[in-house]
């Protein structure tokens, strides 16, 4: 049974840290250290460091701040 759990839960981690880097990688930001700072967060905080990047990355939407969701091409 406690093996069960165990293997659960590491296969959560495992999980939401494949998909949180997933999404910080098609992700745009205004300051490109931001990815960096959020990379650091999710590898070597598990668990709790994509949980509080998906948090924290969908409030930056819902309010406009940091986070870039549109591309425009003449910022290239």
């Amino acid at each position: 049974m406690i093996e069960s759990i165990t293997s659960a839960i590491i296969v959560l981690a495992i999980s939401l840290l494949i998909w949180a880097l997933l999404d910080l990688a098609y992700s745009l930001y205004k300051n490109p250290d931001t990815k960096t700072r959020w990379a650091y967060v999710i590898i070597f905080v598990p668990i709790g460091g994509p949980l509080y990047y998906f948090r924290v990355v969908k409030k930056a939407q819902l309010e406009g701040k940091e986070f870039n969701s549109s591309f425009d091409k003449a910022q290239i």
